[in-house]
């Protein structure tokens, strides 16, 4: 399993961020081919200090090569280009396998 993982840094307004998150940004990333799940996480807090990050995005995939697809089709491309629209706080992506798993 690999995931795509994306940082959302704290936006200048939240309210707006959340709004154009929810309605056109996410409905953009669940049409990504390949794309076999979804996780969105709020963040709350930190252990020490502030968190810099507002939420995070997960976005899995079977493999690299159907991540790496994913990314370089015309809606990945759409959906880098979108974070210029929304994204105030900035973003960090991540690309991780999937190393252990526990329950």
């Amino acid at each position: 399993m690999f995931t795509v993982l994306i940082l959302f840094g704290k936006p200048v307004d939240e309210s707006a961020f959340d709004s154009y998150f929810e309605q056109r940004h996410c409905p953009l990333a669940f049409q990504l081919p390949g794309l076999q799940n979804t996780r969105i996480n709020r963040v709350v807090g930190a252990v020490e200090g502030v968190s810099p990050y507002h939420l995070t995005l997960e976005l899995g995939f079977e493999s690299a090569e159907t991540l790496q697809d994913g990314l370089n089709s015309e809606i990945g491309q759409e959906m880098a280009q979108d974070y210029k629209h929304f994204a105030s706080g900035g973003v960090n992506i991540l690309v991780c396998e999937l190393d252990a798993e526990r329950q």
